[in-house]
């Protein structure tokens, strides 16, 4: 994004890479970055690093009890839409997923 448009001011806000682990402080500090910005991009879905191989949400051997979004992704994307910011959601996934 910055190659693209260098003369725009970009902030990246980490939520974490384990989103199972990803905790209500985390949600916050996104939306609370997200209120000072002109636009949120927000980036969310499966997680398949082949570092943390035991803590995928998507591949082989790996099952799911629901189609929703897994951790607190549905709420991140809820709280950063509600703090008024003009909000995009990137869903990367590989199965099909239950999001409104």
């Amino acid at each position: 994004m910055r190659k693209v448009a260098p003369e725009n001011n970009f902030v990246f806000h980490d939520v974490g890479w384990n989103i199972r682990k990803m905790d209500e402080s985390r949600v916050k500090a996104a939306t609370a970055a997200a209120r000072k910005c002109d636009l949120a991009i927000v980036v969310e879905g499966k997680y398949s690093l082949r570092e943390h191989w035991m803590d995928k949400t998507c591949g082989e051997n790996t099952d799911r009890s629901d189609i929703n979004l897994p951790g607190l992704q549905q709420e991140l994307v809820e709280a950063v839409y509600a703090s008024g910011t003009p909000t995009v959601v990137v869903l990367v996934n590989g199965r099909p997923l239950g999001v409104e």
